[in-house]
């Protein structure tokens, strides 16, 4: 069989970015083994962008809250359930275990 080379006559192995398969390529610059595992971390990558969106929305309420005195236990309750919603969304995308 046949296998494409690099110049110098090698191919090399890389990592996936996404799914951590091993892989050979002639590509010195490959990061996905697989055009499906592209899709999957650029899907990733927009669904992160938008949960970092939720959550600085987020930030900047509870930094509303806090410059008043009388809010600052509701600031609080506010922190403690944006800390559950991150938890919740970390568990559902697999990077937390449930404790």
């Amino acid at each position: 069989m046949l296998q494409k080379t690099d110049r110098a006559g090698r191919m090399i192995r890389h990592e996936c970015a996404f799914c951590g398969n091993a892989f050979w390529s002639i590509r010195p610059d490959a990061k996905y083994d697989t055009a499906t595992c592209r899709q999957r971390a650029l899907r990733w990558r927009k669904k992160m962008f938008a949960t970092r969106q939720r959550l600085q929305r987020h930030a900047t309420e509870l930094a509303e809250y806090l410059d008043y005195p009388n809010a600052r236990s509701a600031a609080a309750e506010y922190m403690h359930a944006t800390i559950r919603q991150i938890e919740a969304e970390l568990v559902m995308h697999g990077i937390l275990e449930v404790k």
